[in-house]
C-alpha cells in the first residue's frame, strides 16, 4: 500500500523478543540449542548404557599369562629311549642247595652232613637192612644231631667250631668204613622213653 510503513521491499520486522530479566531480551536461538544439545548427550548416554549391558563378560585373567594367543603352542618334547642291552647270564647269582653261605664254615660243614644223612635218609641206605644195621644208623644220626646243635651254640670262627667240625667228619668217616663209634649213648626221647647203645657196629656179626 503506498505510503505505508514500512516501504515497499523491505523484510518484513521480525517480531519483538521476549523481554528477560532487568529488561533484557532473551535469544530463542541459543535457548533451543541448549535444549536439543542436552538431548543429544542423554540419548548418547542411553545407548553406551544399553550397549554395556547387551556386551558379553570379558573373560577372567589372573596376569600370569595373557587371556588370549595367538601364539602356536609347542609339542611336547617325545621321551628319548635309552638303548638296552641284553642281561649277562654270566652275572646272574647261582642258587645252589645246602645251607645258607652267610652261616660260619664249620656250621656249613656240619650242616651239609646232617642235610645229607638225616634230612634225605642216606644214612639207612649204607647199613645192612638188618636190626642191627638200623641201630647203627640210628647211632650215627644221633651223634650228628648232638654235634650240629652244638657248632650252632658255639659260633662263628671260634676253634671250638672248628673242632666240632672236624669231629662230625670225623664220625662221618666211622660211619661208611663200619667202624665202632667209640662212645656210649644215652638218648631220653620226648615220650619219655630212654634210648641206649654202646656205639658199636653190630651188624658186622649178623
Amino acid at each position: 500500500m503506498p505510503g505505508g510503513f514500512p516501504p515497499d521491499g523491505f523484510p518484513p520486522a521480525a517480531p519483538p523478543d521476549y523481554p528477560g530479566p532487568e529488561g533484557q531480551p532473551v535469544q530463542r536461538g541459543w535457548l533451543l540449542g541448549l535444549v536439543f544439545g542436552g538431548a543429544a548427550l542423554l540419548v548418547v548416554a542411553i545407548v553406551l548404557i544399553v550397549a554395556a549391558l547387551l556386551s558379553p563378560p570379558a573373560e577372567p585373567h589372573t596376569g600370569l599369562l595373557p587371556a588370549h594367543s595367538d601364539r602356536a603352542e609347542a609339542p611336547a618334547p617325545t621321551p628319548t629311549s635309552l638303548p638296552t642291552r641284553a642281561p649277562d647270564p654270566s652275572s646272574w647269582p647261582r642258587i645252589t642247595a645246602g645251607p645258607p653261605p652267610s652261616l660260619d664254615d664249620a656250621e656249613v660243614r656240619v650242616l651239609t652232613l646232617d642235610e645229607k644223612y638225616r634230612m634225605r635218609g642216606e644214612a639207612r641206605a649204607k647199613v645192612p637192612q638188618t636190626e642191627a644195621g638200623e641201630r647203627y644208623a640210628r647211632d650215627f644220626l644221633y651223634l650228628l644231631n648232638d654235634l650240629k646243635f652244638a657248632v650252632q651254640i658255639t659260633g662263628s670262627g671260634t676253634p671250638e667250631g672248628e673242632k666240632i667240625a672236624d669231629d662230625a667228619e670225623e664220625l662221618e668217616r666211622k660211619f661208611l668204613a663200619g667202624e665202632d663209634f667209640g662212645v656210649s649213648i644215652k638218648i631220653t626221647r620226648g615220650d619219655g622213653s630212654v634210648y641206649e647203645s654202646d656205639g658199636a657196629n653190630h651188624s658186622r656179626e649178623d
